[in-house]
């Protein structure tokens, strides 16, 4: 009986973090929107750029990946509109690089979801992050992916070579906190799990290896009470 209620308990926990992850795509956003407008031209026809809250914004970062001096594109799209059969197409990961003043679509990756959630970067709530993660002094990109119906999220990190889109790690969690690198502070990920068996939540923090994402502690998280639905008569 007790675990009856634990597992409805952790399906509400992860119901409310998935319902933050469900927002249209770019038919809420004015098409006057130069950014958007400049980066659809270099996508597939009928591509819509991912739209998220809070803020009601692009998936779309301006940034020099492969430190060529000139910004490239990270964008995250759809290849066609949502319909009433299928509301939330699988998106995909490109990257657009300027040539002749203008963009074209370098590298992309189906990300095999229509679903993001959100993370914590740097006390920002969003669902792309760029940032130098693995201390080579060149950003990586950060999404995290959750599929519909799956409980868990996934953390995936990914890196521009100038030519391809590779993913070079991926964090299986619940809710993810991430802390940038600056200087000689080393990036930190941070994953906040809920154990149903104890009725804690733990904070486990990962950092790279040279190789990989290792990780270096499992501490209490602090500031947050667990506790099981109430039992309905």
């Amino acid at each position: 009986m007790r675990n009856r209620f634990l597992k409805r308990g952790l399906i509400v926990f992860f119901a409310i973090a998935l319902s933050l992850s469900l927002y249209p795509l770019d038919n809420t956003v004015a098409y006057d929107d130069k950014r958007i407008k400049e980066a659809r031209k270099a996508l597939p026809e009928g591509s819509r750029v991912y739209i998220y809250e809070p803020g009601n914004r692009p998936a779309l970062i301006d940034a020099d990946l492969d430190s060529n001096g000139v910004k490239d594109v990270v964008v995250i799209h759809t290849s066609r509109p949502p319909t009433d059969g299928d509301p939330f197409p699988a998106l995909t990961l490109s990257v657009l690089v300027r040539e002749n003043d203008a963009l074209s679509q370098r590298a992309s990756v189906r990300l095999k979801t229509g679903v993001l959630s959100v993370m914590m970067f740097d006390g920002d709530v969003t669902k792309l992050a760029l940032c130098d993660l693995t201390g080579d002094e060149r950003l990586e990109i950060l999404v995290l992916t959750s599929e519909m119906g799956e409980p868990g999220l996934t953390l995936r990190c990914f890196n521009f070579d100038g030519q391809s889109l590779n993913e070079i790690a991926a964090v299986s969690g619940q809710i993810f906190r991430i802390r940038s690198g600056e200087r000689d502070r080393q990036a930190v990920i941070t994953n906040i799990t809920v154990d149903v068996r104890e009725m804690k939540a733990y904070e486990t923090r990962y950092r790279w290896n040279g190789e990989r994402f290792e990780q270096t502690e499992k501490v209490p998280a602090e500031g947050i009470i667990v506790q099981p639905p109430k039992r309905t008569p």
